[in-house]
């Protein structure tokens, strides 16, 4: 829609008063972006550390925040200290009722608790400190930044847990008995391997392959060797294991400067990061790759999904941060659990992968073209070939045919001429030369039939600042409104200091169609009326300045 200087009087009735639609009334956008809701959202005060796993239920959240902590999701204001200064990890499910018994804590030593019996004495609405607990196993120091996995479960509760610490040192510790053997290392990497994480079953590593600067999964041989099963193509956070080896989950960066991006560093008020879930298959001795699907939709800094974990009934949880309002510098943290599977799904062939080249042409080309029509979305930023075609993981299926079907004549040479396309190694000119509209086009990404609109649960603890809760003006604009989706040019950046008439025009609209702020607001009317309220006096400001100056 376009504006002129049409001067448009509302009332705040009028913005809020209409019912809010699940998204904006245009649904072709070619640039329209498109993310799974979460049917949780819990507001935490503090920062959240390096660490994060939601339990296999969904319910429980460990984490460190001035120590080790198990967070209720379900209630605000309800957790456990326990012992350890960091990293703590829940076990995978064990036994006929699929319920996790223990955790871990890598302080001094591996040591292992009895989850059953700390979250026994969870009590609503308090912490209770716990932290001087003794664990039921005391193993030995195998370093932190440990995963688990299971190795035997006979029912009995006495299941065999095997577990690797970011060093790829792993130990056997079986409940009951202790440490079975000694603890040894595998894939003997020289350093090669970075951020490694354990399969459920304990029979697969995933890590950051340093030398080639990509993600790769690798089966732990007899040996303690590793083999490469499956290599990603590009470089990730750490990566999580879903419960029955069906899919992986990580967080990659956005907007990085070369194909190594900055995965690992703290995410700060430069860093967009998001969270992707990637489908696996079993194909004899290797890792098979299918959908992959991009969970969150983040484009401006300071925004941040990360740490994702898996449940076991679909949904995968993660950190996520954003600006606090005015403040740039300080950031309100969440735990976000989101259905993935309702996430518009994409082919996305890995590396080196040799039966599926022209579909991985199609893909990195539809990432081409996303990048040349949807500037105002990059912001100018020189996205790699691979970012940008995960950029386009996150279009919606209606905007990516339409993004296709008006714009590939325009860019078609431009795209088949990008060498910088070939260096994700997965095609060769040939296949680009080959590309047809038709093509492009059948690698959008496709709408699950089952995705449902979600009106996530909202919680806050202790002193987390709730956007969704009546806020100032500014902190929500900051948080809710500070840009929007604007058809063919991507995203619109607003300033809170320098909105003109036009841009107070457009949002006031855009807020009484639902198409502002996105996403699902509880209690929409009250929270956003101190904004209406602010953007009209600042509309009613200029406009009589307007009349002032034509006098």
């Amino acid at each position: 829609m376009r504006f002129s200087k049409t001067i448009f009087v509302v009332s705040t009735a009028w913005v809020l008063g209409l019912a809010l639609p699940a998204v904006a009334a245009n649904q072709e956008e070619p640039c329209k972006l498109e993310a799974p809701q979460p049917d949780l959202i819990h507001y935490i005060s503090g920062y959240p550390s390096y660490f994060a796993k939601i339990s296999a239920d969904g319910r429980y959240m460990y984490y460190i925040g001035y120590g080790n902590r198990i967070l209720d999701l379900e209630q605000p204001n309800t957790e456990i200290i326990v012992p350890g200064p960091y990293d703590p990890v829940p076990a995978p499910p064990t036994g006929p009722d699929h319920r996790v018994k223990h955790f871990t804590v890598p302080s001094p030593s591996m040591q292992i608790f009895d989850n059953e019996k700390f979250l026994a004495r969870m009590k609503p609405g308090e912490t209770v400190n716990l932290d001087d607990a003794q664990p039921e196993i005391d193993g030995a120091r195998v370093g932190s930044y440990q995963s688990m996995g299971t190795l035997e479960d006979k029912g009995d509760g006495k299941p065999t847990y095997r577990i690797l610490s970011g060093s790829l040192t792993i130990g056997e510790y079986k409940i009951g008995k202790g440490q079975t053997g000694h603890s040894r290392t595998v894939c003997d990497d020289n350093g090669r391997y970075q951020l490694p994480m354990l399969s459920k079953d304990g029979k697969y590593i995933a890590a950051y392959d340093s030398d080639e600067g990509v993600t790769k999964i690798m089966e732990i041989q007899s040996d303690n060797s590793c083999k490469d099963v499956l290599n990603l193509g590009f470089p990730t956070g750490k990566v999580e294991f879903a419960y029955d080896g069906s899919a992986v989950t990580f967080h990659a960066d956005s907007f990085s400067q070369s194909d190594v991006g900055n995965q690992f560093g703290s995410p700060s008020g430069g860093t967009v990061k998001n969270v992707y879930v990637l489908d696996l298959t079993k194909d004899g001795n290797k890792l098979k790759a299918g959908a992959l699907r991009r969970i969150t939709d983040n484009s401006v800094p300071g925004h941040n999904s990360y740490y994702p974990s898996f449940t076991l009934d679909g949904k995968v949880a993660f950190i996520h941060g954003e600006p606090k309002g005015r403040e740039t510098s300080s950031s309100l943290y969440s735990f976000r659990r989101v259905p993935f599977r309702e996430a518009s799904a994409s082919a996305f062939p890995p590396a080196g992968e040799t039966t599926c080249r022209e579909g991985a042409a199609a893909t990195f080309a539809l990432g081409g073209l996303m990048q040349r029509v949807c500037t105002k979305l990059f912001e100018g930023t020189n996205a790699s070939g691979t970012e940008a075609t995960l950029w386009a993981l996150s279009l919606q299926p209606e905007a990516c045919q339409k993004l296709v079907s008006q714009n590939w004549q325009k860019y078609e040479a431009a795209i088949k001429g990008d060498a910088t396309l070939l260096r994700a190694n997965r095609f060769e000119q040939a296949h680009l030369d080959q590309l047809t509209k038709g093509a492009v086009a059948a690698v959008c990404p496709k709408r699950n039939p089952n995705q449902q609109p979600h009106h996530p649960e909202i919680l806050v603890s202790s002193d987390a600042t709730n956007p969704g809760l009546a806020s100032p003006p500014e902190d929500i604009f900051l948080q809710r409104c500070q840009s929007c989706h604007d058809g063919a040019n991507g995203v619109t950046k607003y300033e809170w200091n320098k909105l003109n008439l036009n841009d107070l025009n457009r949002m006031l609209i855009a807020i009484q169609e639902g198409a502002m702020p996105r996403g699902n607001l509880p209690n929409r009317s009250a929270a956003l009326q101190p904004l209406v309220e602010a953007l009209l006096q600042r509309q009613g400001e200029l406009q009589e300045r307007e009349a002032n100056a034509e006098q």
